[in-house]
């Protein structure tokens, strides 16, 4: 009997199908779904019939662990050792997203782990390692997350980047199929091996090292409207500030792991900071001159750590662009709105100036920039 197919429509209306496919497989079925990178075939890993059937879809040995997939870093803690800074670093910043990551996992904790799930070692671990994905699809990590544990997760079939692709052999072996079309990346994923302070590549994918390099590199964005006077001397402040702090020149603020950017929610871009601006913040230390405004997109969003707003509707703006932000969208002062200096004169601009340094130095210490290592005067 063929599989029942459900087609995806959007992330809000697909309660209905997470509900089938979580229902498939926490009753020791198999479904297919998408994820970012190819179509998968997932059961889960306690269920010991469905791990042998997902196994026999793809003619893996029987011994052959699986990676697992889960819906965020929080599920991922309970089947390894607790996590270095680093790696807690990592786990927060490349998920969810297409990359695996490879642990090292004591004998203790392995030995505690299966005996919890009731399963044998060699289906969750290989050689003291385990491999566990959380993947940016939010449907599927939605039914990830409607389970009481880890998905194994296997390529549906070779070159599954639709559901057009999946042979009817396979379709007559499981139970439901999740169509979302093609897949956004259609190339694998990327591993790594998460290691206590390093990582390496273990298979390139989506992402070779040097995307993996930035997108670990801790980026602080400032959001006001217009971008040519809040939001730049914040950005010409906290560079300046950091610098400092860490000891390194300003242009060096990059190599250090540290980015400093500024976006505007109503602007197009282009426009120079506002001269007054220019001159307030040059009492820092900190230069202007060089300016150019730029407007608020999803990727600087995406690619922020941590999201300083002036005003809480730049917040608003940030979350209507992308919901998923609001756990690092925070008001530059936490004590309400910085308002806008526009059309004041010199002194109102230095008053401000002196205001968000101290802001920035208060925000900046107390963070310690989401793990990426303390910084301190």
């Amino acid at each position: 009997m063929a599989a029942k197919r459900l087609k995806l429509t959007s992330t809000d209306a697909d309660s209905a199908a997470v509900q089938a496919a979580a229902q498939v497989v926490n009753a020791g079925g198999i479904a297919v779904m998408p994820l970012e990178t190819v179509y998968c075939a997932m059961a889960r890993v306690d269920h010991t019939q469905a791990l042998a059937d997902l196994r026999r879809l793809r003619s893996l040995p029987a011994d052959k662990p699986i990676a697992l997939h889960v819906a965020d870093a929080k599920s991922a803690e309970q089947y390894i050792d607790p996590p270095s800074p680093y790696q807690h670093y990592l786990m927060s910043r490349l998920w969810p997203g297409p990359v695996g990551m490879v642990f090292a996992v004591s004998r203790e904790k392995r030995e505690e782990v299966t005996a919890r799930l009731a399963v044998a070692e060699h289906d969750v671990y290989d050689a003291g390692q385990i491999t566990i994905r959380c993947p940016a699809h939010a449907v599927a990590r939605k039914v990830v997350g409607a389970c009481p544990h880890p998905l194994a997760a296997v390529p549906a079939a070779d070159g599954a980047l639709d559901v057009g692709a999946l042979p009817q052999e396979l379709l007559n072996k499981v139970e439901i199929v999740l169509d979302d079309g093609p897949v956004r990346h259609g190339r694998p994923s990327t591993i790594i091996r998460a290691g206590e302070r390093d990582f390496q590549i273990v298979r390139q994918g989506v992402f070779d090292r040097r995307i993996l390099e930035k997108m670990l590199q801790t980026t602080i964005l400032f959001v006001c409207s217009g971008n040519t006077c809040r939001s730049p001397m914040a950005q010409a402040i906290a560079r300046k500030v950091l610098a400092d702090w860490l000891n390194v020149p300003e242009k060096q603020l990059e190599q250090a792991g540290y980015q400093v950017i500024s976006a505007g929610t109503s602007t197009l871009g282009g426009s120079p900071a506002a001269a007054y601006a220019i001159e307030a913040v040059r009492e820092y230390g900190a230069d202007l001159s060089a300016h150019r405004s730029r407007p608020l997109t999803q990727q600087l969003i995406s690619q922020a750590t941590v999201i300083f707003v002036m005003a809480q509707n730049h917040a608003d703006a940030v979350l209507a662009a992308d919901p998923s932000a609001s756990d690092k969208v925070m008001l530059l002062d936490s004590h309400g709105d910085i308002e806008d200096p526009i059309g004041g004169e010199l002194a109102l601009y230095k008053n401000l100036a002196r205001k968000i340094k101290g802001v920035i130095e208060n925000r900046l210490a107390d963070r310690s920039l989401l793990g990426a290592g303390e910084v301190k005067k």
